[in-house]
């Protein structure tokens, strides 16, 4: 089975604003394995360019159906197997690890008290997954994931 190392995830404020990586704190099993906060930095800023939003005709019309959290998955995956290559300006990973993308969504349900109504949300997540590489998936591009819990 696949032991994630450490991750970082992107998301929207409010599903219309472009997703950022807004936890800037490097984990620390990556700070244990040697990355630096320059690099962690740089990594981050260029996964920001990677999760922008490409609005057009299709993801507009697709709002509803999360057509523009979709459209990243190609940029996205494109930007990993960068970073995995080592051709990430400033972004080099420490020796050992490697990095995976996986889209992750959570679903957020309300009940009125009552029961009478009710409403939610889905949260939609672009995560950068790191693990030793002797312990990777063997794609880059994982199998999109529901995240579980009790929020």
């Amino acid at each position: 089975m696949d032991i994630e190392f450490a991750s970082v995830k992107a998301r929207s404020t409010d599903g219309i604003a472009n997703p950022l990586f807004h936890e800037r704190t490097m984990p620390a099993p990556l700070a244990e394995a040697g990355m630096t906060q320059e690099a962690w930095t740089a990594l981050l800023d260029a996964g920001n360019k990677a999760v922008v939003f490409q609005w057009g005709c299709v993801t507009i019309c697709c709002f509803t159906c999360f057509a523009h959290h979709k459209d990243i998955k190609p940029r996205a995956k494109k930007f990993v197997e960068e970073l995995n290559s080592g051709s990430v300006a400033g972004a080099a990973l420490p020796a050992g690890i490697v990095a995976r993308y996986q889209m992750q969504n959570q679903n957020f349900s309300v009940q009125a008290s009552g029961g009478l109504s009710g409403g939610g949300s889905t949260d939609t997540y672009h995560a950068i997954l790191f693990f030793k590489e002797d312990a990777a998936p063997p794609s880059v591009q994982m199998i999109d994931r529901k995240l579980t819990g009790d929020w």
